[in-house]
């Protein structure tokens, strides 16, 4: 149940972004920094009662906006960069990341 209230508060303003999306790359943009902001401020939305929400909207709310510019015609713009030699420098740097998180997360297990 800790997904619900992100997915509710993420339909709710689905039409406007993916209007905008259709008009400008701009909203993906704003997203993306807002998602930033959210990292870097910790930005959250108090709850009860446990203090905040477990899915962050200011963040997560930039994976839905990506999805639906992927979705609106934005799968076409990346394709270039999907099909060229550095998808494997991504896919190195995501394999470093998650070495880097799980190392970090294995040695605060016992503290």
């Amino acid at each position: 149940m800790d997904v619900l209230p992100l997915y509710i508060v993420l339909r709710v303003f689905s039409a406007d972004t993916m209007a905008d999306l259709l008009q400008t790359q701009l909203t993906l943009v704003a997203s993306g920094l807002l998602y930033l902001m959210a990292r870097h401020f910790r930005l959250e939305r108090p709850a009860y009662p446990s203090g905040v929400w477990y899915f962050n909207p200011f963040a997560w709310q930039f994976l839905f906006t990506f999805g639906a510019w992927f979705a609106l015609g934005g799968s076409a713009q990346a394709m270039p960069l999907i099909r060229s030699r550095t998808r494997w420098c991504l896919h190195r740097y995501l394999l470093f990341a998650l070495m880097m998180t799980m190392a970090a997360r294995l040695t605060n297990c016992g503290h």
